[in-house]
């Protein structure tokens, strides 16, 4: 008796289980259908927050091209792991744009700041040119950790007539998780001082990777904490930072900066370039504080001030298989404590600008090798 029981308790928790689903979203969908009939591509909900409403843990929202002006906020359910993501995709082959207008949703055209986790968006471009504050934002704060959300393989717009950021982590409560991914981005168009940056990373485990910024008057990406709060394990890699926006005399300047409490960033295969100078503190990287900052396999180039610059405030910086050239003042300037370098080719190297110039890879230095997260 005890033996049939239990098969047929295993057999309830089997029926009971559901398989994960596909929802659709169209421009000419209507949200007034059911969650069911929008798992039909024929019947598509006509926003991508309706289709979200019908979203849990393993769950597709497959959005079809066109333009939606709409802002998500809070709305997204959380995963379970990277296995069992809450996914909102663009269709196959179609071009998606969130373009909010002006006072829709919360000032970002997507943000995070609940109890929202394994939460993934894909190829949904991001445009907050109307907006105040910019395309994305996952805030921790006293009662809220939004972690591991990962968005690939889009564009975020900013607005150059406004201060704001590309990208802003925020974690203000220590001992929180961050482990945010940010895979395959276009990142352009917003702020208006170097205060404002393409990406404003102040949580821990944050992978970088493979992304293009431009167009921003202050960093391409800062890693700081003013909460003081360690931002550690950071990978930055297969990044371009390129073309930052001069503003007026005295603003600062930066390709990746990293300060505060950091520790154990690493920044590698990354390609910077054209770094202005308005008479601030300007460098391709800079690292002013922090603890064993890892930069590796880095080409920098043709920036209007510093190539790689460690400041007093950086211990035991690692910097290696590097190439940097044509920083009037200076490829490389340590004055940091205990830095380690090795196998770089700054300016006395036979290799020119020219020769880098358009390499977005460092096979050119001898002894490169792989760097894990």
């Amino acid at each position: 008796m005890k033996t049939r029981l239990m098969i047929g308790l295993l057999l309830l928790g089997v029926a009971e289980r559901t398989e994960a689903a596909t929802y659709y979203v169209a421009t000419s969908g209507l949200d007034s259908l059911t969650c069911a009939q929008a798992q039909s591509i024929d019947t598509p909900m006509g926003s991508i927050a309706g289709g979200i409403g019908c979203l849990t843990a393993g769950d597709t929202l497959l959005v079809r091209g066109g333009t939606y002006n709409e802002a998500i906020y809070n709305l997204v359910p959380s995963g379970t792991s990277w296995a069992d993501t809450v996914r909102v995709a663009a269709y196959p082959g179609e071009v998606v744009w969130m373009s909010p207008q002006a006072g829709v949703g919360s000032g970002y055209v997507v943000a995070f700041a609940a109890a929202q986790s394994y939460i993934e968006f894909d190829g949904i471009n991001l445009d907050a040119s109307q907006l105040e504050y910019g395309p994305l934002k996952i805030e921790t704060w006293w009662g809220a950790n939004p972690h591991h959300i990962r968005v690939m393989n889009a564009e975020l717009v900013g607005n150059p007539s406004q201060g704001q950021q590309g990208i802003i982590v925020i974690n203000s409560i220590p001992g929180s998780i961050g482990a945010d991914e940010f895979i395959n981005l276009k990142i352009h168009g917003g702020g208006t001082s170097d205060f404002d940056h393409g990406m404003y990373l102040q949580a821990p485990d944050i992978l970088v990777d493979n992304c293009d910024i431009w167009d921003w008057p202050g960093a391409g990406i800062q890693i700081y904490n003013g909460y003081g709060i360690p931002t550690q394990n950071i990978t930055i890699r297969n990044t371009m930072i390129r073309d930052l926006r001069a503003t007026s005399y005295g603003q600062r300047h930066w390709g990746i900066i990293v300060g505060g409490a950091a520790a154990d960033n690493r920044i590698y295969g990354n390609t910077i370039f054209n770094v202005p100078n308005d008479g601030g503190s300007s460098a391709a990287i800079l690292v002013y504080e922090g603890s064993g900052t890892l930069i590796y396999n880095n080409a920098l180039y043709e920036g209007a001030s510093a190539g790689i610059d460690l400041e007093p405030g950086s211990l035991n910086a690692s910097v290696v298989n590097n190439v940097s050239c044509g920083h009037p003042i200076g490829d490389y300037l340590d004055y940091g404590i205990g830095t380690s370098a090795a196998n770089n080719l700054f300016a006395t190297s036979p290799i020119s600008c020219d020769e880098m110039r358009g390499s977005q890879t460092l096979s050119m230095v001898d002894g490169a090798s792989e760097v894990g997260r």
